[in-house]
């Protein structure tokens, strides 16, 4: 009965920790780029009651591994050319202020007041040959962005455009070892393997729309699916432990 009492307990601590991941995609339903998350889990070690196979009683749940969901999110239009979307793989990738590279899949960008295209943290979008920087920060009127990633900028009284440069994309061996950070950022790990850069469209890599931004991939009917289930397991869980505390406290009062 106390190994009812600990399986109870487990799928308690399981179950808290689903809740936890369900809350967060829920709460990030609106952020440009999110992936959702599910976590798996695994039975615990098993006790044999008998001699042979097919005789183990379970221990219990434990949470295997979080997984993330890396399929395409929906695309909405914007009214900024500098507001991009990846369509198929790929991540655009980001330098902050000391050289770290990380890579993301919100595109919302624009030129900083020294002309370098950037993302709402600071962090400068990498293009192939590097940074990306207008030449003239002061007359330059419009920008336009190819599918191929290729940044065009004009200026007042010139009907030729001038080319800023080529945005790079980034594809990995395995997404599912990316390390997730905070503000819509990846880091690569060992599971991850080491980047691969290039140009959109290269080498596996997917395509940029302009005044476009990639929305969560979040569903949220599925989301509260996965909440109504999680929370009747917590609840049965709860009950498998008050079932065991009361037959307990039966065979306490069987000395009386």
């Amino acid at each position: 009965m106390i190994k009812s009492l600990f399986s109870g307990i487990t799928a308690l601590q399981a179950n808290t920790q689903a809740m936890g991941v369900i809350g967060d995609n829920i709460a990030n339903v609106g952020t440009t780029g999110f992936k959702g998350s599910r976590m798996d889990f695994a039975n615990l070690l098993s006790q044999s009651v008998g001699g042979y196979s097919g005789q183990e009683v379970g221990s219990g749940v434990t949470v295997q591994k979080l997984s993330r969901d890396w399929t395409q999110g929906s695309i909405q239009s914007t009214s900024n050319a500098t507001d991009l979307a990846i369509n198929g793989n790929g991540f655009f990738v980001v330098m902050d202020e000391n050289g770290n590279e990380f890579y993301t899949r919100a595109g919302t960008f624009h030129f900083d007041k020294e002309g370098y295209l950037v993302d709402n943290n600071g962090y400068k979008v990498q293009g192939v040959d590097g940074d990306l920087q207008l030449t003239d920060t002061t007359g330059t009127t419009s920008i336009s962005i190819s599918s191929a990633g290729v940044i065009t900028s004009y200026s007042t009284g010139s009907t030729a455009g001038t080319e800023v440069g080529t945005i790079t994309l980034a594809t990995f061996p395995c997404n599912w070892g990316l390390a997730s950070m905070d503000r819509n950022l990846y880091t690569t790990t060992d599971a991850s393997g080491e980047a691969s850069t290039g140009a959109p469209g290269s080498a596996g890599k997917g395509s940029l729309s302009s005044y476009s931004l990639e929305m969560s991939n979040v569903d949220l009917a599925s989301e509260f699916g996965k909440m109504i289930t999680t929370q009747r397991s917590y609840q049965a869980a709860a009950k498998v432990i008050t079932a065991s505390d009361e037959v307990l406290q039966q065979l306490l009062s069987i000395k009386r």
